[in-house]
């Protein structure tokens, strides 16, 4: 058998691509909760530790930025309500 000493982390994307993909998808996401956090008036530090978060556990904060979102805001689609008028 024939072995190249390889990292980790490549020789596992180049064995099984899925799940390369799938940490993409997770990175675009959790880039877009940190956008979103910006535009709807949270500090940096805030929507940082979201997007960090989402990168860490995807599946717990993810949901539960948007579940927060719609809970305190009240719908996906508006943008956010500007209180300056």
């Amino acid at each position: 058998m024939n072995h190249v000493a390889t990292p980790l982390v490549v020789s596992v994307f180049v064995d099984r691509p899925i799940l390369a993909v799938i940490y993409l998808i997770t990175i675009a996401v959790s880039l877009w909760l940190f956008r979103d956090a910006l535009r709807r008036g949270k500090s940096v530090i805030v929507a940082a530790g979201w997007a960090l978060g989402g990168i860490v556990l995807p599946a717990i904060v993810h949901f539960a930025y948007l579940y927060l979102r719609l809970k305190t805001e009240g719908s996906m689609t508006e943008p956010p309500l500007d209180d300056s008028d």
